[in-house]
């Protein structure tokens, strides 16, 4: 479970997505983040699927949250939401300090997550040290960062390469790769059983989102 400006950062990004999804009713243009595996799915899956990446990381649970693509493309859709959020802000900000909460959060978490390890190189060549940096890569190095104590790797990237092959050479490859079996399979939650989709954000914002 999540504590701290970490746990912050990561219910702001979830809670954005959230406001997105639910737009589209309005709009019908979804917010893409370049994950095909999450990207693709309907409104109502992405929203189950927040619901239940939030409950494992800002909830106290018996178990950690199960290892598939769907799970971590979410948990991948979150910190795709941060770092939008801080490209937009450096974007669009004038004066300079005008627009900083993202950065401001961001900066929070790092400094929670990593303030009290020692390293050999100086981390200040590499993220920011104050929000009123402007360096892209530096907040990126940041964010990665973050991201990397929760995503071990990035295999839900990989998912239509395993789908497009062959069963005998999907189970191949992810025997090299270390990947369960299971972890491209999984469906997760199913959009024609689902309820409808003000039910989910009620849920949703039930665990205090």
């Amino acid at each position: 479970m999540l504590i701290g400006a970490e746990a912050t950062l990561i219910r702001s990004a979830l809670t954005r997505i959230a406001e997105q999804i639910v737009e589209e009713r309005n709009d019908g243009y979804p917010q893409p983040f370049d994950i095909p595996v999450f990207d693709e799915l309907g409104a109502s899956h992405r929203l189950q699927l927040l619901e239940l990446v939030a409950t494992y990381l800002l909830t106290p649970t018996s178990e950690p949250l199960k290892l598939t693509s769907l799970n971590e493309a979410t948990v991948g859709a979150v910190f795709a939401q941060v770092k939008l959020s801080v490209d937009m802000e450096l974007l669009f900000e004038e004066p300079a300090g005008a627009r900083s909460e993202w950065r401001a959060q961001v900066l929070s978490a790092y400094t929670y997550c990593f303030e009290s390890e020692s390293c050999e190189w100086d981390a200040a060549d590499f993220v920011p040290t104050s929000v009123d940096s402007t360096d892209t890569d530096q907040w990126d190095n940041a964010i990665e960062d973050l991201a990397n104590r929760i995503l071990w790797d990035r295999d839900y990237l990989m998912a239509e390469t395993f789908l497009d092959q062959p069963p005998e050479i999907a189970a191949a490859m992810k025997s090299l790769l270390g990947i369960e079996d299971d972890y491209f399979v999984d469906a997760g939650t199913d959009d024609s059983k689902s309820s409808s989709m003000d039910e989910v954000v009620a849920r949703f914002q039930s665990i205090g989102l």
